[in-house]
């Protein structure tokens, strides 16, 4: 089909205002795209149908409309106002099951591909992006080599889509395609801790047992520690005070003296009353506020005098 083509704007103009043909019809008529179609249309001044306009013309025409905006309801006009023939099942047995392109869904149920985006991401199933897409038309290996990477060295699917630069879904989807059994959450895990992938110190984000939170607290790994949780950490001045002074009391806080919560130096831990403990950082807080106002009082009466001086 031709892309370029000259069109008379006469002709344009009766085919479209006086015989109500859509852009698509036009097109097909012309041998030509029916972008073309549109390009020539505002290169002649003609303007498009509305969408009430659109829906009188399929009116008239003993057809329904199916959605989109402006003139032939998103380039395809009124020659795709039937009812959709496909449901949220068909797309999902078509796009993701075989993985079909959107392009080839459209063909089958004569409709355009921006339909089949916008319908698949209506009915909330995630549409391919281009990065997927290429590797997804790329990416084949063998039964023999996908069965020896998954089953024989129980390489996970994160890992051989990396060494073909395919996706996780891509593998697993071949995996099917090659009827080779597919991993349960629960054998997955089994492996990772085979592996020494969960945790410890063969894991990649192993620091040594310790790590700090988001307010300032050290974590230590000691799964044996009575106190310690069921991920296998306590926090270090927890532990760090029992050593001097035994089990810490019901009911007991254990407060960082300097306010630095990952100083935790013996000297620095005090163990008090959580009521207490609740009164004295609000005390505390409300002297720091009060230092610090204090503080800038001081600093611009020392600029005032700078700039007087």
């Amino acid at each position: 089909m031709s892309r370029k083509k000259d069109i008379d704007c006469k002709l344009l103009q009766d085919l479209y205002i006086v015989q109500k043909l859509t852009t698509r019809e036009i097109a097909d008529k012309l041998n030509i795209h029916y972008a073309t179609v549109h390009a020539h249309m505002k290169k002649c001044g003609i303007k498009g149908r509305t969408r009430k306009e659109c829906i009188d013309v399929a009116t008239k025409r003993g057809r329904k409309i199916v959605g989109g905006k402006g003139e032939a309801c998103h380039s395809y006009g009124v020659s795709k106002l039937d009812e959709i023939s496909f449901t949220k099942d068909d797309l999902e047995f078509w796009y993701i099951k075989e993985e079909w392109s959107s392009k080839q869904i459209a063909e089958k149920y004569d409709v355009s591909p921006t339909m089949i985006l916008n319908y698949l991401r209506k009915y909330g199933i995630r549409v391919r992006t281009v990065k997927e897409v290429g590797f997804q038309r790329q990416f084949k290996v063998s039964k023999k080599v996908l069965h020896e990477l998954y089953i024989e060295q129980e390489k996970p699917l994160v890992e051989i889509a990396k060494m073909f630069e395919a996706t996780h879904h891509t593998v697993k989807n071949l995996l099917k395609e090659y009827e080779i059994p597919i991993r349960t959450a629960k054998e997955v895990t089994v492996l990772k801790i085979q592996q020494g992938k969960v945790s410890g110190s063969n894991h990649p984000s192993w620091k040594g047992g310790k790590w700090k939170d988001h307010q300032g607290y050290v974590h230590i790994k000691m799964p044996d520690y009575p106190r310690a949780r069921k991920d296998g950490y306590i926090r270090e001045h927890f532990v760090v005070w029992e050593a001097y002074n035994g089990e810490i009391p019901e009911g007991y806080h254990i407060h960082h003296l300097n306010g630095i919560k990952d100083d935790n130096r013996i000297e620095n831990l005090c163990a008090m009353p959580s009521k207490n403990h609740k009164v004295y950082i609000s005390t505390l807080n409300a002297k720091i506020k009060e230092l610090e106002e204090e503080v800038q009082s001081l600093r611009t009466q020392l600029v005032q005098k700078e700039i007087s001086d």
